[in-house]
């Protein structure tokens, strides 16, 4: 898949069909997952998840995943919080406990790294919350807003 097809999937419009989302623990982290559907995705689908460590508030991801039958998940988008280091290997470019975005390239999937490894730094979001907002908007997902993932009882962004 080359950057311009990436960029494709991550801009058309994904639609939230309704429903209340349902926040797991697992592993000391709280977890959603969320089903967005494309027109343009025959036999595919987008998920949108969330995850959030119970102990260190910093430390959470939230992301843009294509679900494609007999084809492996790819990761389109991934938000991160900053409670982490990351290295650009290709680059050789470290992100010191900042928030970054991980962006699927063709360059690095083809060098043999997961599609999604390369990050810019970021300062559009600072928490989950913020940075599941930047991701529905940057992914043109209609029918969702923040408040949905919101819904269950005893979980806040806090």
């Amino acid at each position: 898949m080359n950057d311009i097809e990436i960029q494709h999937l991550i801009v058309m419009e994904k639609i939230y069909a309704g429903g209340t989302l349902k926040w797991k623990t697992q592993k000391k982290s709280k977890r959603c997952d969320c089903v967005l559907h494309a027109n343009e995705i025959g036999d595919g689908y987008f998920i949108l998840y969330a995850r959030q460590n119970e102990i260190d508030p910093d430390n959470f991801s939230c992301g843009l995943k294509l679900v494609r039958s007999g084809k492996d998940d790819l990761t389109l988008l991934r938000y991160n919080g900053s409670a982490h280091q990351h290295t650009n290997v290709l680059e050789r470019e470290l992100i010191d406990y900042e928030c970054h975005i991980h962006i699927a390239t063709e360059r690095y999937a083809n060098s043999g790294y997961k599609i999604d490894h390369y990050a810019t730094r970021s300062n559009e979001y600072s928490d989950l919350s913020s940075a599941i907002k930047c991701l529905i908007d940057k992914s043109n997902i209609h029918q969702l807003t923040l408040s949905d993932f919101i819904t269950q009882e005893g979980f806040s962004f806090d």
